[in-house]
């Protein structure tokens, strides 16, 4: 499927002529898009993959204990944990940012 691009009046009605479809069949079309992103390898075996951003980006105060228990288990947690090491935000190979940040503080 080649992705042709067009804007999109959330607005417009359907017997409108310059009405480009459903917001939500632009969800194919995303991710096509995100495939071709080019991604490291072990992506693909992460545990997290396909579980949504909430457990990863989880807000001040929220329990990290799901993300992290995933992450125990994941196959590919050491890549995911060396590829987060600049990472400012979310939870990354079972660390916070906190813990990260720590560690940085350490190796300096």
């Amino acid at each position: 499927m080649a992705l042709t691009w067009q804007p999109i009046d959330l607005r417009s009605d359907p017997d409108d002529a310059h009405y480009v479809g459903d917001p939500c069949e632009l969800v194919g079309a995303l991710e096509e898009l995100l495939a071709a992103v080019e991604r490291p390898a072990w992506h693909a075996q992460a545990a997290c993959r396909g579980k949504g951003p909430a457990r990863w980006f989880p807000g001040q105060g929220d329990d990290l204990g799901p993300a992290r228990e995933l992450c125990a288990a994941c196959p590919v947690r050491e890549p995911c944990l060396e590829a987060a090491r600049t990472e400012r935000n979310g939870i990354w190979g079972g660390q916070s940012e906190r813990q990260r940040r720590r560690e940085r503080q350490q190796a300096a």
